[in-house]
């Protein structure tokens, strides 16, 4: 890929290269805290196993502390708050962010087995890849992707049929994206399964936010490359899920309609064709049966 330098002109399309940050749950049967303690333990026992670089005091604070470097691929493991995230680095396909992302998952159960062979099996530090715990709380498995500027400002700043479709798209892939999950949250209907763990956790179409009225398109503008003709699109929607089908359905689904989007494939009659009238709704409604015969107005 050319470097930033040698792509100036914001409308140029650029490859939909894609990083990611996932919340992992964590729990030490022998604290009372949040998991404060438990995810300090396994990010120790993780640096130490893979000769993590520790990031200067700037990159310190309440949301990302401890955070080390992993020489072997440039992931980054640090502590969210209360909770062990581990941040990959950027890859071009979806193949190569499933291989990452499970790999990253590895090293976090290995440094789970380092820390509790020193511990009884009823003490033992637990460790999980879910969205939710079932008790009102939610944390996401976020991805980024690159994106020019051009597009980037037509979703957020000039078209909203633009916005409406990427939201439509996303709700969609909850069929195969969805990690499965039983019962529901957050005020949501009683369902005995649902597909996705995060459905019942939209309330919004677009907002900056990510751990409150969570939209459908997150709207954060945080750049991870210099200049103005880059921009990074920082999707919160799809579960954290271990199936390799899933992720790579979800990573290569992400970058296709990206890449339509940035190319103007799509003209606006057919976009709006293609858009719900309301799909923060039809998040809730598609998630909530497995039978696939729900169905949302369109526009």
């Amino acid at each position: 890929m050319p470097s930033y330098e040698t792509i100036p002109d914001p409308k140029r399309p650029v490859p939909k290269i894609c990083g990611f940050d996932v919340e992992l749950a964590n729990v030490d049967p022998a604290r009372r805290d949040k998991g404060t303690h438990a995810a300090w333990s396994l990010l120790r026992a993780l640096a130490h196993r893979e000769n993590g670089i520790a990031a200067g005091p700037r990159a310190n604070r309440a949301q990302d502390a401890g955070r080390v470097f992993l020489p072997t691929s440039g992931s980054s493991p640090y502590v969210d708050l209360c909770h062990l995230e581990l941040a990959g680095a950027e890859v071009r396909g979806a193949w190569d962010f499933c291989a990452l992302f499970h790999s990253l998952l590895e090293l976090a159960r290995e440094a789970a087995q380092t820390v509790n062979a020193l511990r009884h099996e009823d003490q033992w530090i637990r460790v999980h890849a879910n969205n939710a715990d079932g008790h009102g709380a939610s944390w996401g498995g976020h991805c980024s992707f690159l994106i020019n500027r051009r597009t980037s400002d037509r979703l957020f700043l000039h078209r909203a049929h633009e916005l409406a479709w990427l939201a439509s798209a996303q709700v969609s892939s909850i069929i195969f994206s969805g990690a499965g999950k039983v019962g529901s949250e957050n005020g949501a209907p009683a369902v005995g399964f649902q597909l996705g763990q995060r459905a019942d956790f939209f309330e919004c179409l677009v907002a900056e936010w990510t751990t409150f009225r969570r939209p459908l398109v997150n709207s954060r503008m945080e750049p991870l490359a210099s200049g103005d003709s880059l921009a990074r699109l920082h999707c919160i929607f799809h579960d954290t899920c271990l199936s390799h089908t899933a992720i790579i359905l979800r990573v290569g689904f992400m970058q296709l309609i990206l890449a339509m989007l940035e190319a103007g494939y799509l003209d606006a009659p057919l976009m709006t064709s293609m858009t719900f009238e309301d799909p923060v709704p039809a998040v809730r409604t598609f998630s909530h049966d497995p039978t696939l015969s729900a169905r949302a107005r369109l526009l």
